[in-house]
């Protein structure tokens, strides 16, 4: 799993994180769900069996445990209810993502 802090620094929406984690990390998962009722995508790399959460920051008071950024062992978000996983990222940007995300 390449530099965390740098997707947390650059990706300011959780789409363009998910985009970007799985150019870089070529079996990552994009996971499609909802935090406190809202819309939000993460990456789970099966490789490190890690949750990756660049942008949970953005829940930060309304979420407790959602201040910072996170990364997760496992699978599981455990802040979120999960919907979709898409394994490409075609599929991605075919759903929640945006088409936008293949321009790139």
């Amino acid at each position: 799993m390449q530099g965390f802090d740098r997707y947390s620094e650059e990706c300011q929406v959780c789409t363009d994180f998910v985009g970007e984690f799985m150019r870089d990390n070529e079996d990552a998962v994009a996971v499609h769900g909802e935090v406190d009722g809202r819309d939000h995508t993460w990456a789970y790399d099966p490789t490190t069996d890690k949750t990756v959460d660049a942008t949970l920051s953005q829940f930060d008071g309304f979420v407790p445990g959602a201040e910072r950024d996170k990364v997760f062992e496992g699978d599981q978000h455990p802040l979120a209810e999960e919907k979709d996983r898409f394994d490409t990222l075609e599929e991605f940007a075919e759903g929640p993502g945006g088409s936008y995300l293949l321009d790139r």
